[in-house]
Order: structure tokens, then C-alpha cells, then sequence
């Protein structure tokens, strides 16, 4: 059940999860200390603990470290469904009672409680609540409804309802809609009272997916010219006048707790997160790209709580195995596996986790950062339905999903009602980490772990050591790379927060170096809440629908305020730090729209010392001899903004007029340029255009630059990369020469 404050949480509506389910309570775990294990299962497993060994695609060769035999099941729920929960409402007899409550439904089908309080005993409650647009309004068993739609989907209205002796009615807009008789005054017990859900046998149910702003609860019945006044105000004016029990403005903009302001000590508790910084009823969210838009210096923003019946960021499921890791373990990625037995079959559930090295251990030369809030932004459904070790593919959708429905969202699937998806939890299982997960069967390509799989094996076979760190290692500690000669970033590191940004500019302004082997770097700006369990993302202005561009406004992060979206518009320059920025993406699926490198400035020696590459100018690499797949260029990749610009000025030649030419910095050399078939599919989708289907055959770039504040970078500017290397072993001669060039060796070479 979930816990977000120290304020009790009323029973909550629970979700079977049948199969086997687990996370790991931190994603990465020094040598040395406790891995906490949380576990669901609805069968009895078999559990191990193992570092992955060389064959990226197979089991065999990974090490046990340790194992757990014969284990029970331990089938647990989850609660998802946020709301706010008020420790008492109304106590003893009152007059009347009214409601009221600004709300922007994203679905009025199901029952969902909008402002409710549960009685004790034989004490009184009333509940206003909506049901397929209807709004209905309940007091000591007595219930009056509109009979007809009263809200619609997708727009701010202001809803009141009141109850007295001498009559009562309900509210929209300020114009009465329903009405009928009263009755005597009431005695209310103390019990709870909930915003934005109701109950059902006992249990907190009915959950809200909507917006709600300004609630408020009286002991005295509203008039319709009070009414009125409210809905005029626009959520903007605290209520003012006699009887008011409870107000709530909302404007924490963060966190659990949510202050009463009526004086009467009411504060409640915000279950399940909901989502903060979406602005209120008065809040023109229309906001330009180039905006320089204050959230503090606007008066007419306001406060609204975005609720939603699938919120869900910690299961709150209790520790079931403990293992503390040995203080020599090496550091890398490690999996706890789960062996089980599920419809006549023997099947494998791994829950990916990083081991760093021990705190009292030297570091090794280089350190490679695993991209792993990446790896959560793609996790859509993470308590898919088991399937057999063959099937375990994880679409942008996901994978199949269990019959009982629980929460499947994320930073590229929305609420089930709708909401976009803002924030992802860290204390939920992530099945799409999975080391043998693929983004597509058919053409056999990764994006996510198994990706990144391929330079650790490399790295290891060619007798480099290396520490392995997490996104939220870096985010937490951006001092540690300072340890390090190389930093080596595979794979695809797309989520990126600005203490993440400001660690590697620095690492490099200190002379530090940076192997980039990835695609689509550096993208989206990420936070993180002080407590790791929330990572937040205000996705918006390219592939997305999570905030569309005509609700740009809301689009400020709850955690600090600023500006979310791509990093370049917060004036965090992906091209600034590591050279290279998204082109686009091309299909995964369709094996004729992958594509390869072409060698430019092969004179240069990255590509003949100590290895020589074999490469001359203008020669094809990055795919097999013989065509085909695995190929370099694959899904995402980057290039320099120089290259974005000219792309601008051929597909477009009036975007560029005016402006002036974007030019490499100094020290920059581009060592390949990219061929991809655009006519084949995929999105041209950069910062200086798109999104085009362009008849082009611009791909991906390598560049090699020396930057003048400090710091050398090698970026290699694609997800395939290291993928890639397994069909061109020229792909490997050329990062050993790049590794070497930045003073690293293979262990026991001189």
C-alpha cells in the first residue's frame, strides 16, 4: 500500500499481478554493500545472483556469485491511483454542507469521486462524484444527480455542489444544473476525506483521471451568487466568508504534503505523486518555443494537481532477499535471475542492476556510464505477462500485458485515460532492462541494455578495465568521473539532467577524455526528486504527445522549476558538449533503412595507429562485407550542428536566410560521415529542421575533436555502434586506436 507522508493512508484499491515481478531497491550497488531484492511472484523460483558474461546473447558463461534455491511464492498487489487524502473531514451536526472544486476531466466514463468523505459507524458522509459526465451529489444516503452530461472531457469547468435544509443543487460554470430537496442537518463522524477518488468497500477506489484545482468544503450552503463569484475567480481568490472547513490552493507545485487553508488543520496528503506544475483554471498554457516565460512571474497561472488512476512510482513491496556483495566483486552489469516454472515451460525473469567498484578501491583507468534512466523512460509495461526467453521483445508499447491490467505507462506511452506521462518511478519492477530485450525480432536490433552489452563484452575480450556507473551515480556525484582517465558513454543516452550535463563539461574543461559510442546523446533534460524514487520529463516539441505543443506552458519541471523539454532549449548545447546532436531515427524493423559510415580524412591517424583500419577515403564500414545486418547506423543517430545547418539550407533554403552559417569549432575533425536510404523511412527530425522524409542520404557522423576549453572527444554518434562491431571488426580496430590515443592500455600491456 502506499505511504507518502507520515499521515495515515486509508486501504487502497488492490491489483493482482500474477507471474514473477521484482526490482531492486538502487539500480547500482557498490562491491561491498547490501543489494535489497523486492519480489512478486505468484510461483515458486529458483533465484540467482549473476555477472554477465561475454555471450550477449546466451546465459552460459554468466558467473553465479550466489544463489537462492526453493523459494516460495510471495504474491503481492500494487495500489495504483493517486488522489489526496485528508486525515478527517467534517465532524459533528452541521447545517449544510457544500463542495466545490475547479476539475479538467481526462475521462468522465467510469465512476470517479471528485470530493468524498467516508462516515464511521453510523455517521453521515457525503460524496459529489461523476460517472459518465454525470455529476451526482450524496449526503446522509440522499442522492441528487444532474441526469445528464454535465462536464465534458479536456476543458477547466467549476463545479458546486450544496446541501441544506431547504434545498440543494449542483453547480457548473456557475449555472445551477440539478436540484432538488434537502433534508434535516446531518452529524458527521470523523472520517476520511479524499480528493479526487471515492471508496468501495472500505478501500480507496474510483480514482479521478483528471485535473483538479482550488477544492474547498464548507458547513454552511452556498449561494448562487456565492457560486458564481467562485467561478468568476477562476481558482485565482482563496474562498472567503463564514464556514469555509477546508481549502486546499494547491501551490506546493511539489512533494506529498498539501496545506489546508482554511486555518482548521486539515492538510492532506498527495498518494501516488500525481503531477505538479500543470497550472489552473485562469492559465493560458499557450507558450512560443523560443519563450522566455516566468511560471513565478505569472498571476495567472495558478495551481492545479493532475490526478490519474494508474499513478504508480514505488510497489511498497518489503525486502525479500538480501545479499551483500563481495567487497572484490568486479564491477559491471549484474543480473538477479529468477528460474520458474509458468504454462508447462521453464522461464527466466532478470532484474538488471550495476555494480560499482568497492569504496575503498582504486578506480580503474575509464569508467562507463550505463544509461539508465534511458532504460526506465522506455519501460511501458512493467508488469508484463511472462513469455517464453525467446519472445522478449519490448516495443515502444511494450510487452504483453497482464489481464488484470495494472499500470502501463511511460516517458513514451501515456496514462491509460489519456495524461501524459511526466514522471517514472525508480521502486517499480523494469523488465524492458532486461539484458537479452530487443526493440525488434525481425531485424535482431537493441536499444536499451543489450545494446550496451556489446561494448562492455568488446571492451572486457580486448583486456580493458573499466568501472561501470548509472545515470543517477552521475546525477548524484558528477565529482566521481574526476577518478578517471576515459569516460566511455554506449548505447543510447537520451535522458540526461543537468547535473549530469555540468559534471562531464567539467570532467572535460579538466582535461578528462570521452568516448561517445551512442546515438541520440544528450536529449531530454531529466530531474530527479531528492529521494531517487521520481524521475521527471516534460517531454515536448519533438516525437511526443506527452505536452503538446499548445500546452507548452506547462512544460516547467516540479522538482526545480525550470524549463523542461530537449536540453539545447534550456541552453544545455548537446553539440557543446560532446560535438554531435540527434539527427532522427529511422525504422528499427525495416532492415533496407539502416545504414553505415563513409571515411573522411583518412589520413588521419585514428585510423592507422597503432591499428591500421585498412580504411581509405571514401570507403564504406560499419555493416557486413556481404550486406546486411547488424549495421552501424541503426534507429538513432547524431551529427555535427554544422551538418544539421547545411541539411537546413538544402531541404529548406529560406529557413537559413538571414542567419549566419554554424560552423565547426575549433579542433574538430569529422572522421566519417553517414549513409542512410530516408526514402527507406524514419524521421529527419534535428534541431535546425525537420520533420522531414527527405530523399537525402545524410547519416550519422564520427568526429574526433580537441576542444579548446579543455578535454578530447571521440564520438562515434550512434546506438548500432557497438552492435556493428561484431560485423566489422574495423569498427573495433578503430575505437582500440582512439582508446590508446587517450592513453588507455589492455591489462598487463606496457
Amino acid at each position: 500500500m502506499p505511504e507518502s507522508s507520515s499521515h495515515a493512508v486509508p486501504p487502497h484499491r488492490a491489483i493482482s499481478i500474477p507471474g514473477v515481478h521484482a526490482y531492486v531497491h538502487r539500480e547500482s550497488v557498490a562491491a561491498g554493500e547490501a543489494l535489497r531484492i523486492h519480489v512478486s511472484s505468484s510461483v515458486d523460483y529458483d533465484l540467482s545472483i549473476c555477472r554477465l558474461g561475454s555471450a550477449v546473447d546466451s546465459r552460459e558463461g554468466d558467473e553465479e556469485l550466489a544463489a537462492f534455491p526453493g523459494c516460495r511464492a510471495v504474491p503481492r498487489p500494487v495500489h495504483p491511483g493517486s488522489y489526496v487524502a485528508v486525515d478527517h473531514g467534517l465532524e459533528g451536526p452541521v447545517e449544510s454542507v457544500s463542495v466545490e472544486l475547479w476539475i479538467r476531466p481526462w475521462d468522465t466514463t467510469g465512476p470517479a469521486g471528485l470530493v468524498q468523505q467516508s462516515g464511521e459507524g453510523s455517521g453521515a458522509a457525503f460524496e459529489l462524484s461523476l460517472d459518465d459526465g454525470e455529476l451526482t451529489f450524496t449526503v446522509a444516503e440522499r442522492k441528487f444527480a444532474t441526469g445528464s452530461r454535465a462536464l465534458e472531457p479536456g476543458r477547466w469547468q467549476h463545479v458546486a455542489a450544496v446541501w441544506g435544509p431547504t434545498g440543494a443543487a449542483i453547480y457548473v460554470d456557475g449555472a445551477e444544473c440539478a436540484g432538488g430537496p434537502g433534508g434535516s442537518p446531518p452529524s458527521f463522524s470523523r472520517g476520511v476525506l479524499r480528493i479526487g477518488a471515492g471508496e468501495r468497500d472500505g478501500s480507496t477506489d474510483h480514482f479521478l483521471d483528471g485535473d483538479i484545482a482550488a477544492p474547498a468544503v464548507y458547513d454552511r450552503a452556498l449561494t448562487a451568487a456565492e457560486v458564481s463569484e467562485r467561478h468568476a475567480a477562476r481558482g485565482l481568490q482563496p474562498p472567503a466568508g463564514d464556514g469555509l472547513q477546508g481549502f486546499w490552493p494547491l501551490d506546493e507545485e511539489g512533494g506529498s504534503a498539501v496545506a489546508d487553508g482554511s486555518g482548521r488543520g486539515r492538510d492532506g496528503t498527495v498518494v501516488n505523486h500525481g503531477t505538479w506544475m500543470i497550472g489552473g483554471p485562469a492559465f493560458a498554457a499557450e507558450e512560443p518555443a523560443d519563450t522566455s516565460y516566468d511560471p513565478e512571474g505569472d498571476p495567472t497561472r495558478g495551481h492545479g494537481l493532475r490526478l490519474a488512476s494508474d499513478d504508480l512510482f514505488d510497489c511498497g513491496w518489503p525486502v525479500e532477499h538480501e545479499w551483500q556483495v563481495p567487497v572484490d566483486a568486479v564491477s559491471g552489469l549484474h543480473v538477479v535471475r529468477f528460474a520458474y516454472d509458468m504454462e508447462g515451460e521453464r522461464r527466466h525473469y532478470d532484474v538488471t542492476f550495476v555494480v560499482r567498484k568497492a569504496a575503498s578501491a582504486a578506480p580503474a583507468p575509464a569508467v562507463v556510464l550505463c544509461s539508465s534512466n534511458t532504460w526506465r523512460a522506455y519501460n511501458a509495461t512493467p508488469f508484463a505477462a511472462s513469455t517464453p526467453d525467446a519472445d522478449t521483445e519490448f516495443t515502444i508499447e511494450g510487452s504483453r500485458e497482464l489481464d488484470s491490467r495494472p499500470p502501463a505507462q511511460s516517458l513514451y506511452r501515456n496514462h491509460a485515460a489519456g495524461q501524459g506521462t511526466l514522471y517514472i518511478g525508480t521502486q517499480i519492477p523494469w523488465p524492458a532492462a532486461g539484458p537479452y530485450v530487443r526493440y525488434d525480432m525481425g531485424t535482431d536490433y537493441s536499444h536499451l541494455v543489450r545494446a550496451e552489452r556489446y561494448t562492455h563484452v568488446w571492451l572486457r575480450e580486448q583486456g580493458y578495465e573499466f568501472d561501470a556507473i548509472t545515470d543517477l551515480d552521475l546525477h548524484r556525484d558528477p565529482g566521481l568521473l574526476d577518478d578517471y582517465s576515459v569516460l566511455i558513454v554506449p548505447g543510447h543516452p537520451e535522458y540526461w539532467s543537468t547535473e549530469m550535463w555540468t559534471g562531464v563539461a567539467r570532467y572535460l574543461d579538466r582535461g578528462g577524455d570521452v568516448v561517445v559510442l551512442a546515438g541520440n546523446s544528450v536529449f531530454w533534460r531529466v530531474t530527479v526528486d531528492p529521494d531517487e524514487q521520481v524521475i521527471e520529463c516534460r517531454k515536448v516539441d519533438a516525437s511526443s504527445d506527452q505536452i503538446p505543443p499548445e500546452r507548452r506552458g506547462e512544460a516547467w519541471h516540479s522538482q526545480d522549476g525550470e524549463r523542461g523539454g530537449m536540453l539545447y532549449s534550456s541552453g544545455y548545447l548537446p553539440w557543446d558538449l560532446v560535438g554531435l546532436d540527434s539527427l532522427g531515427w529511422i525504422d528499427h524493423d525495416n532492415p533496407a533503412n539502416f545504414g553505415w559510415f563513409v571515411a573522411d580524412h583518412a589520413e588521419h591517424p585514428l585510423f592507422h595507429e597503432p591499428n591500421e583500419t585498412g580504411l581509405d577515403e571514401g570507403d564504406e564500414f560499419g555493416k557486413p562485407a556481404e550486406g546486411g545486418l547488424p549495421s552501424a547506423l541503426a534507429h538513432e543517430f547524431d551529427l555535427r550542428a554544422s551538418a544539421h545547418y547545411d541539411l537546413r539550407r538544402r531541404m529548406n533554403p529560406a529557413m537559413v536566410e538571414g542567419q549566419p552559417e554554424v560552423v565547426d569549432p575549433p579542433g574538430m575533425i569529422r572522421l566519417a560521415g553517414g549513409h542512410v536510404d530516408w526514402s527507406a523511412g524514419g524521421v529527419m527530425m534535428g534541431q535546425f529542421q525537420g520533420p522531414d522524409h527527405p530523399e537525402l542520404t545524410d547519416g550519422g557522423e564520427i568526429v574526433y575533436w580537441e576542444r579548446e576549453s579543455g578535454g578530447r572527444i571521440f564520438n562515434a554518434g550512434t546506438i548500432g555502434y557497438g552492435w556493428a562491431m561484431s560485423a566489422d571488426p574495423r569498427l573495433g580496430l578503430l575505437l582500440d586506436n582512439a582508446l590508446r590515443h587517450f592513453g588507455l592500455r589492455p591489462k598487463g600491456e606496457a
